[in-house]
Formats: C-alpha cells, structure tokens, sequence
C-alpha cells in the first residue's frame, strides 16, 4: 500500500510488487538431487586429522574431524631432552590409536593422505579391519580442510 498526502487530502493507493529475477546473462545449472561418492580421504599431520568424504561434482562434506594434543618439538632441555622426546613420541602413538578407532566407524574404503615420514609408523597402529579397508596411501602437504582441497584439486581434474 503507497500512501501520497497532497495539501489537503491523504492518498491511499495499492501497491503491486513485482519481483524480478537477475541471472548475469547465464543459465541456471540444475542441481543434481542424487551425488555419488568419489573418494573418502583421511588427511592426517601432527596438528589434526581430517576425514572427508569428496564427491563427484568436488563438493568435500566433513565426516569427521580430531585434534592432536601432540607438542612441538624441543629444541632446548639438556638432561631433560631425552625425557621431553619420549613423551612427544607416547603422544604421537595415542594420537595415531585414537584416529585408528575413529576409523572402525567408516564402512566404506578410504585413502589415507600423511607426510611421508609418518607413513610407516601411522601403518603400524592401523588394525587388521582398517587395514583391510585402506585402498592407498597418498603424500600430501598440507593438514586438515587444505589437504582435502589439494587432493580433490589433483584427483578431479576435468
């Protein structure tokens, strides 16, 4: 409703909206209601391990995520250097143990990305069932949603 006051008389008027819709010149891309799973990717560095699960139109959807409670290296300590790295390395083991149970709740196959260096290690605290369920391990540089975005990036070339 427009409402217009000329000196001597207030105007009540209706108003009709008309919405318009703006598309850029472009056409619309239809929205695909059924997505098919291309990978699921584990992305594991000391700082956290990300698992995603990537489809095939490069969407990424988070399934789960864990952050690492394992210290920086030391550098410094003397006598206590030898002490301070023992205690670096229980970490990484309960870490990697705590990421090899979240695993068991995955059904499907999944590719592991992890630094090189950890490679072996991480392997040997996988259980039989994950190992059974591990397609590949990848190298990748990057930790957490990043290393989801550089494997998606180097496998779903179009």
């Amino acid at each position: 409703m427009s409402l217009y006051w000329d000196d001597e008389n207030l105007l009540v008027e209706p108003y009709e909206r008309k919405q318009k819709q703006y598309h850029c010149g472009k056409t619309l891309q239809k929205i695909r209601k059924e997505k098919k799973i291309k990978f699921i990717v584990v992305i594991i560095d000391l700082s956290e391990c990300y698992c995603a699960t990537i489809y095939d139109d490069g969407e990424i959807e988070k399934i789960f995520r864990i952050n690492s409670d394992v210290g920086n290296k030391h550098q410094q300590g003397g006598q206590s250097a030898k002490r301070f790295s023992r205690k670096r390395e229980q970490q990484i083991i309960a870490y990697f143990k705590k990421i090899n149970e979240k695993l068991k709740d995955i059904k499907n196959n999944f590719i592991v990305g992890i630094n090189f260096i950890y490679k072996n290690r991480f392997e040997g605290y996988l259980s039989t069932e994950n190992k059974n369920k591990l397609i590949r391990f990848e190298t990748i540089e990057y930790g957490g949603m990043t290393g989801c975005y550089q494997f998606r990036n180097i496998h779903l070339k179009d």
